[in-house]
């Protein structure tokens, strides 16, 4: 998968560049997959992502919905809001 790694029970989730809504498409198929492996937790990296736009933000908001707030995290943001 291009975007989304498994380790365990988790998936990781890292956009290099800009995060739009042209590969939210992409990135739900490989997040289905890893719904079927067997994931219950997201880990979102943002250290290689640039710019998000609102359809991306849906997308990470679905699935801080699916995985419930213990099992979702952030880490490696920068830059501004």
């Amino acid at each position: 998968m291009k975007y989304v790694t498994v380790d365990g029970d988790t998936m990781i989730l890292s956009v290099p560049g800009n995060y739009k809504f042209t590969i939210t498409k992409a990135i739900d198929y490989e997040v289905q997959t890893a719904y079927q492996n067997g994931c219950t937790k997201a880990v979102i990296d943002f250290s290689n992502t640039d710019t998000m736009d609102s359809a991306s933000l849906r997308q990470l908001t679905k699935i801080y919905r699916q995985v419930n707030k213990d099992n979702f995290s952030a880490k490696n943001a920068k830059g501004l809001v």
